[in-house]
């Protein structure tokens, strides 16, 4: 039995005014998005006890020339930074935050961070660099400044 494929009319009426609700504003978003995260990226980069920042729109990433080749609107919206600390710390550093939101998902419109924690069978996966401190973080639409402001005192709250 062949798999079905969906449909944009396989979905009711509520979920598709609700795509084409989203898709209006999605370009505008994705702007203030992208400006937003190669700004916090630069940012992470400066910091003493940040061990490492992967983000494809820094000159010093991996996967940069590709990046601006392919890329030509902006970078996208998830960071990978380490903290040099261990589990305890880096969950104390997101529980102190205010603007960003400690939370699993990833590509919402409000700014989401997790820990992967060294614990997590699954860590031995990445690289080296990535297996103590690391965090995902998703950059939301919130002020740039204020989000920047926000990792600072949770870094400081914490000793970073």
């Amino acid at each position: 039995m062949a798999k079905k494929e969906n449909s944009f009319k396989d979905y009711d009426i509520t979920t598709q005014w609700q795509i084409f609700r989203g898709a209006v504003t999605f370009p505008l978003r994705m702007q203030r998005i992208n400006e937003s995260s190669l700004r916090i990226a630069h940012w992470l980069e400066q910091r003493e006890n940040v061990t490492f920042v992967s983000y494809p729109g820094l000159p010093g990433n991996r996967g940069y020339d590709t990046a601006i080749k392919q890329m030509k609107n902006g970078y996208g919206g998830v960071i990978s930074f380490g903290l040099n600390a261990d589990d305890r710390i880096v969950e104390r550093f997101c529980a102190k935050l205010r603007v960003v939101t400690f939370a699993v998902s990833l590509g919402h419109d409000e700014s989401l961070i997790f820990p992967q924690p060294s614990y997590d069978e699954r860590i031995n996966l990445y690289p080296k660099q990535f297996q103590e401190g690391f965090l995902r973080f998703s950059v939301g639409l919130e002020e740039p400044g204020d989000i920047i402001e926000d990792l600072d005192q949770a870094l400081r709250g914490v000793g970073l």
